[in-house]
């Protein structure tokens, strides 16, 4: 689903599921289906193509026709989606009720003809307007770098080539390390061949002014020099023809002006830089095509020449070159920057204005770009009558995408490169973030199914897994630096966050394309528009506005309550006609709630309900059967299941506590991909059913002790589940789970395999030691051993690839690892109960990061403190982070201890990458 399209792209698909045969419609109706979709087909080409022009250069009138466009293809979708649900055979049981459905079915056919009509009156008159408009060639002009007379203005990054050198803050060190990097030979290369450095990081970090600074230090040393900024639009033309005449500006002075295609360029370019040593930045690479071309320009020549190329996406820095990352200011230069702009320096700035600078400093996160442009509305705003009071309204508005000051917008411009240079679909994604308050932990796995509910993923070909296409939009997101990456569990990202600013440009695009609407605050107002499709409640101190109140809930898609008491804000959620998507945060449900959840099973269009710590200690209406089209339920309080869910047979994802009973038939959700946290002792008979989940992922089970009788059900019932990839089990109490070790064996596809400490293996299980090869797709791996083997450890080192690895056990032998063991492992993570002694050969474990050991007798250490005896950490060559726990046992004295930390430190000093090392004690 494209945001600039509205419901456009899923209206479509439905509409040519609509004139299929199995919909019996009239053969009138069907023809008009047929015309509409037609119809709309060249809307959403158009709208699409408005879409890609920032809002500000497109007329009024054509943002008024895309407006338009929009709604209309969100009220057709509710048309189509409503008839859908009338006529749905899934769960109809009983002769009456079949003999009901088909009366009911034809009065819906005959509703659908009438209102498809409707639809047909209102496209041709919006289509109208597209050519009374001339919405086409308003795009076209941009198209062809002809802006909007209201919109025309510089290009807003210049700001960074020309900055004036006292707000340079921050910048030497960072200067001087890319210095050096263009300067010192590499591994494998000579000085004299061509060296290209990327930048990456997101907007507003400071990567062309960074570059700027090195390239006026550096040029001196070339024979010729080149500066060029690449277009979001990649007009590879223009660009070579900039570089061209900054190269020689005599003989190219008339480059612009001749006629000249791509290769002419391209020979031109290397014909010329031919035997130069060049120096050439080339700012800000929006995609791999664009960078491919440039580069067929830069021609290899064995002269010393460097190239530096910036971009905001990582994936792409790393095939531009040797990637150098770019950190944010520390917060010492984000205090000079900031009071210097201001005030001249920190100890000028008045006391009344100390707190509320350290509450915005922080919202701008360290970022250059934030800093200066908050710093230059409040320098202004020192001018006015009453400092302080405008002061805390800044601090206040930062995020709700109100600010409307001159440098607030051309910030949004320069961070709105990055999303208008996405693909449509992530476009959608990224602007859904809105729902979300400031400094929420944004859950990965929740985001992608609320994605998914909403219609926002479309697989892109047969056979792809909604899931997986979701995960990989969320991790382009963070390669763009548009999310922030939270929670590495071993080596998956489990969460994310938004920096303020983006947030803040992120409501502003909301509210445009009328996408949320935030209620509860008055200063997060977001849409003013009388229709909501997405509401926020993310703060319930304030009354709603008079505009909030006018506000249409009748169309209202989607309802996302952070903060309980919200939820007398809104009205019945009987009023929600068209509703998909119901999530709700520690709200009070109990009976007699103004929200009373009997209505949510009148939501015949949900697909995602979630009570996430909810008072709600009841159980869930018996008439929730009636959603037939849910596909995510999670309840994470004393909520108890009706045996009436086993209808749910579109179910895609289920959690509930441990503590949830499962009713009989389970096996009927044969949709289920995703299902925890499940306590097989509360739900025994579970065990037979859990063979007909076939399309299972993902599976948490909690067991205290289990029946020896249902080994055998549980051992056929796993090794029925083909498709899963993630199996985490976890116990109450001790729990032995050889069985599981001897006679099952995984899925080819499993990744991750977690095991709780009380769940304990004798030894690593037969599955592992017999053919680790076979596990070509495991790479997270967490269990507990009475006993660790050396053999065992052998074994493990095996698996081809193994990113992470977790190990508990009792005891263990004296461990060695070797060269060629681990060849992929990151993440390195071994608790021994009684003494851990191991030691890491050169060679071992090549592309570790992170190491956690524990625990080392300090007893071991004491005669010499030999630290290879304890780890080896020197011999960890991609080792950045150490944590090792340290043991007192009887008769340790306090000189021991420090003898083993004075060691371990010893060795991360002399380590070359001198990695971070945290010493922990216990007893």
């Amino acid at each position: 689903m494209d945001s600039a399209t509205g419901a456009m792209g899923s209206l479509l698909l439905k509409l040519s599921e609509l004139a299929m045969d199995e919909y019996n419609l009239q053969k009138g109706v069907k023809k008009n289906v047929e015309a509409l979709r037609r119809e709309l087909e060249s809307m959403q080409v158009a709208l699409r193509k408005v879409g890609d022009v920032p809002y500000d250069q497109l007329g009024e009138e054509v943002n008024l026709w895309a407006r338009d466009v929009r709604e209309l293809s969100y009220d057709a979708e509710d048309v189509v989606d409503s008839f859908m649900v009338r006529v749905d055979d899934q769960g109809s049981k009983g002769m009456v009720k079949k003999v009901a459905g088909r009366f009911g079915k034809a009065k819906a056919r005959h509703d659908i003809a009438d209102e498809i009509k409707d639809i047909m009156e209102r496209a041709r008159e919006v289509a109208a307007r597209r050519d009374r408009y001339k919405v086409d060639e308003t795009v076209a002009r941009f198209n062809n770098g002809v802006t909007h007379p209201a919109a025309a203005a510089s290009d807003p990054r210049l700001y960074g080539l020309y900055r004036n050198k006292a707000e340079l803050v921050g910048i030497d060190e960072a200067c001087d390390d890319l210095i050096k990097a263009l300067t010192m030979e590499a591994e494998g290369l000579s000085n004299q061949q061509l060296k290209v450095i990327s930048i990456a990081g997101p907007g507003g970090l400071g990567k062309t002014t960074l570059a700027r600074e090195v390239w006026d230090r550096l040029k001196p040393k070339f024979e010729c020099t080149a500066f060029v900024a690449v277009s979001s639009t990649s007009n590879i033309e223009k660009v070579f023809k900039d570089m061209l005449l900054e190269l020689d500006k005599t003989k190219y002075k008339d480059i612009h002006n001749l006629v000249r295609d791509e290769k002419q360029l391209i020979d031109e370019l290397r014909d010329f830089l031919n035997n130069k040593r060049y120096f050439i930045v080339i700012d800000d690479i929006w995609d791999i095509p664009s960078w491919t071309a440039i580069r067929c320009a830069l021609v290899e020549n064995n002269a010393g020449s460097r190239i530096i190329a910036t971009t905001r996406d990582f994936s792409i820095a790393e095939q531009i070159g040797i990637s150098h990352g770019l950190k944010a200011l520390t917060p010492e230069s984000s205090k000079k920057l900031f009071y210097g702009k201001i005030f001249g320096s920190e100890d000028k700035c008045p006391m009344d204005f100390v707190e509320v600078s350290e509450k915005i400093l922080n919202k701008c996160g360290n970022v250059p770009l934030a800093i200066v442009t908050i710093a230059s509305v409040l320098a202004a705003a020192n001018t006015m009558r009453n400092p302080t009071n405008e002061w805390n309204k800044v601090y206040t508005s930062i995020g709700s995408g109100l600010g409307n000051n001159h440098d607030v917008k051309n910030m949004r411009k320069i961070l709105s490169l990055s999303y208008y240079s996405l693909p449509s679909h992530l476009r959608t994604c990224f602007l859904y973030i809105s729902i979300f308050p400031e400094d929420y932990k944004i859950e990965r796995s929740r985001l992608v199914r609320m994605w998914i509910d909403e219609g926002f993923i479309e697989p892109e070909k047969d056979g792809d897994n909604l899931f997986e296409l979701g995960y990989s939009y969320f991790y382009e997101l963070i390669n763009r630096s548009l999310i922030r990456p939270l929670d590495y569990d071993s080596c998956v990202i489990n969460s994310c966050s938004v920096h303020d600013m983006i947030l803040d440009l992120v409501r502003s695009l909301s509210t445009k394309e009328n996408f949320v609407t935030v209620l509860g605050d008055i200063l997060q107002q977001t849409s003013p528009a009388s229709k909501a499709h997405r509401l926020s409640l993310q703060n319930s101190k304030l009354e709603l506005t008079t505009t909030q109140t006018n506000l249409k809930m009748s169309k209202v898609r989607s309802i996302s309550i952070f903060s309980g008491s919200g939820i007398s804000l809104l009205p019945s959620l009987s009023s929600f006609q068209v509703l998909r998507v119901l999530d709700l945060e520690n709200c009070d449900l109990k009976e007699g709630c103004h929200l009373d959840l009997k209505h949510v099973c009148n939501l015949f269009h949900l697909r995602y309900l979630r009570l996430y710590e909810c008072n709600y200690d009841r159980e869930l209406p018996k008439e929730i059967e009636k959603l037939k089209f849910l596909q995510t339920l999670i309840v994470t309080s004393d909520v108890r299941l009706p045996s009436t869910i086993v209808e749910l047979r579109r179910l895609m994802f289920l959690q509930v506590t441990e503590d949830t009973i499962l009713p009989e038939g389970m096996g009927n959700l044969t949709s289920l991909e995703v299902l925890s946290s499940i306590d097989i002792g509360k739900s025994p008979n579970f065990g037979k059913e859990l063979r007909n989940l076939t399309k299972l992922r993902e599976l948490e089970l909690w067991w205290d002790e289990m029946d020896k009788s249902l080994e055998e059900v549980w051992i056929e019932s796993l090794c029925n589940l083909h498709e899963i990839q993630n199996l985490r089990i976890f116990a109450v109490g001790d729990s032995s789970l050889d069985f599981l070790g001897e006679r099952w064996m995984p899925s080819g596809r499993l990744w991750r395999f977690v095991t709780g400490v009380s769940c304990l293996f004798t030894i690593v299980p037969v599955w592992i030691r017999k053919n680790p090869s076979l596990l070509t797709n495991l790479t997270d791996l967490n269990i507990s051993l009475q006993q660790l083997r050396q053999e065992d450890l052998k074994a493990l080192g095996r698996l081809p690839t193994l990113l992470s690895l977790d190990l508990d056990a009792d005891k263990s032998e004296c461990l060695l690892t070797c060269a060629g063991e681990f060849c992929c492992l990151i993440l390195f993570n071994l608790r021994i109960k009684d003494s851990l002694q191991l030691t890491f050969q050169l060679g071992a474990l090549p592309r570790v990061e992170t190491v956690c050991l524990g625990y080392f007798s300090v007893q071991d250490t004491r005669d010499g403190g030999n630290v290879d005896f304890v780890v080896g950490l020197e011999n960890l060559l991609s080792l950045e982070f150490a944590y090792v726990d340290l043991r007192r046992t009887t008769g340790t004295i306090d000189s021991d201890m420090e003898s083993a930390k004075s060691a371990l430190r010893h060795a991360a000093q002399l380590h070359p990458n001198h990695p971070t090392l945290e010493i922990m004690e216990s007893s």
